[in-house]
């Protein structure tokens, strides 16, 4: 399923319907970066976090990652 998805219904017209979407290829899913604070930060803890722009212009973030 790498071309295209597939759609279709289970019985007739007015049945419930189905849709397969295709498997991403691992560029569209994988990234690699790497982060150096050379701010030094506060004493006891620090927390980071990512937030990226999907190409569909929606927001994605994740939980804080407490460092200490």
């Amino acid at each position: 399923m790498i071309g295209s998805c597939r759609a279709g219904f289970l019985g007739g017209f007015v049945t419930a319907a189905y849709r397969i979407h295709r498997a991403p290829m691992p560029e569209e899913y994988e990234w690699h970066i790497s982060f150096r604070d050379e701010a030094g930060g506060s004493e006891g803890c620090d927390f980071y976090y990512v937030r990226v722009r999907r190409k569909n212009d929606r927001w994605a973030w994740s939980s804080p990652s407490w460092v200490a």
